[in-house]
C-alpha cells in the first residue's frame, strides 16, 4: 500500500492520545476491519513518516507496538507486513452447539 493512501486512511486516528498509539491503533483497526489485508507489506517507516509528516521515529514506536501485539512482522531488508496475532479470541459463532454453522447465509 502507498503511503500517501495509507496516510489518509490513518488520519481520523491521529490527534486521539500519542501519535504513535494512534497510529498504531489505526493501523490495528484498519487491519481488523479488512482494509489492510494480512500479508499486506506496509509503507517503510521513512515513506510513511514523510506520508504523515511526522519524525521517524514516532512511526517506529508504531510498528514497535504492533510488532509486540502481533499485528506486524518484519524482515531485515523485506519490510513489514500486516499480520494477525496468534492469540485472536474465538469467534463466538464458531463454537455453536448442534453444529449450526452461522458464518454462512444464503438468501
Amino acid at each position: 500500500m502507498h503511503s500517501t493512501r495509507l496516510a489518509e486512511l490513518l488520519e481520523p486516528w491521529l490527534g486521539h492520545g500519542p501519535t504513535y498509539t494512534a497510529i498504531a491503533a489505526g493501523l490495528r483497526g484498519l487491519t481488523l476491519d479488512g482494509r489492510l489485508p494480512v500479508g499486506q507489506r506496509v509503507p517503510s517507516e521513512r515513506a510513511l513518516a514523510a506520508g504523515l509528516g511526522l519524525g521517524r521515529g514516532t512511526i517506529t514506536a508504531a510498528y514497535d507496538v504492533l510488532r509486540a501485539d502481533g499485528y506486524l512482522t518484519s524482515d531485515r531488508g523485506g519490510g513489514s507486513r500486516v499480520a494477525l496475532p496468534a492469540t485472536m479470541p474465538a469467534r463466538p459463532d464458531t463454537t455453536l452447539a448442534a453444529g449450526l454453522d452461522l458464518t454462512v447465509a444464503a438468501l
